[in-house]
């Protein structure tokens, strides 16, 4: 299992977050968790729907505030992390709202 955390502004949120992500990539399973969700509720788990080897997943968590869905997509990067896209399902109007993230090795630090 690997964990990565960064900030990053969710589609549909009203401001950026902590985040830490677990990967447990034998087993193709995502944990995310959102220490100051003023919900109440800190962890998502993710249905991953591919991995390639440990250097790419894609994974989708329904429940996060703002969307019905989001969609990760992320690769390795170079210094070890993971960089990608995180999508939400069409709005109303029609409209993919969407970010990029880059999500260093390591666990969150309170």
């Amino acid at each position: 299992m690997e964990t990565f955390h960064g900030t990053v502004h969710l589609p549909g949120t009203e401001k950026a977050m902590d985040i830490q992500l677990d990967v447990d990539w034998e087993k193709k399973r995502v944990n995310l968790r959102i220490p100051d969700r003023p919900s109440g509720v800190e962890e998502w788990d993710g249905v991953m729907v591919q991995t390639i080897y440990n250097q790419e997943l894609v994974f989708r968590t329904k429940g996060l505030p703002g969307a019905l869905a989001h969609w990760w997509h992320f690769f390795r990067a170079k210094h070890g992390g993971l960089f990608g896209i995180i999508l939400t399902l069409p709005d109303w109007e029609g409209k993919w709202l969407q970010c990029t993230a880059n999500l260093d090795k390591g666990e969150l630090v309170s």
